[in-house]
């Protein structure tokens, strides 16, 4: 009897490790779709622009999940890797996604002194592996805030799929509503 316990106890282990490695294996994304830049307070849509989002989604089970890879935000040319800009050569950090669809995305390029340089950095907000995204886009030195960041009254936001400021906002409110429920 003992020797079907181990059998038992082999197999509840390998279906362990087989579970762990089919949920933690990277998933491939290759996604190009419209969104919408527009501002919060005022009507208008600023402009309507295109998200190219290449790279690997990991999940992981007692951490946050990470995208490794590259997303082309159009009209923000460092964004994308090979735009062959000597001077604006950037890479996208890993974004670090927590459980409710919440990370940080950051560009960021090595400078002459080989010190790294933040380019743009800002909230981010995701459902699917990617598939909905909202982004914050942290303005510098406006009048509104002299400092950059981003607010919650003036901001602007890309958010996609979308075609119109209506579809981008009910994304938005959506990806966002986990972290407004908390600052409530």
């Amino acid at each position: 009897m003992s020797k079907y316990k181990y059998i038992y106890l082999g197999s509840f282990v390998l279906i362990l490790f087989v579970i762990y490695g089919i949920f933690t294996t990277g998933i491939s994304i290759n996604e190009e779709f419209p969104a919408v830049k527009y501002r919060l307070g005022e009507e208008g849509v600023i402009e309507n622009i295109t998200i190219k989002i290449d790279g690997t989604y990991r999940r992981r089970l007692f951490s946050d999940d990470i995208f490794s890879g590259s997303i082309y935000i159009e009209g923000y040319d460092f964004t994308n890797d090979k735009s062959g800009f000597s001077n604006l050569k950037s890479t996208l950090a890993d974004i670090h996604i927590d459980s409710k669809g919440y990370g940080r995305y950051n560009y960021v390029k090595m400078n002459s002194n080989r010190n790294l340089e933040y380019l743009f950095q800002g909230e981010i907000f995701v459902k699917d592996k990617l598939s909905m995204i909202t982004m914050t886009i942290e303005e510098k030195n406006s009048s509104e805030n002299p400092g950059g960041g981003w607010n919650s009254v003036s901001g602007i936001l890309i958010s996609g799929p979308a075609e119109t400021r209506k579809e981008a906002l009910a994304i938005a409110n959506l990806l966002m509503k986990e972290l407004m429920l908390q600052l409530k």
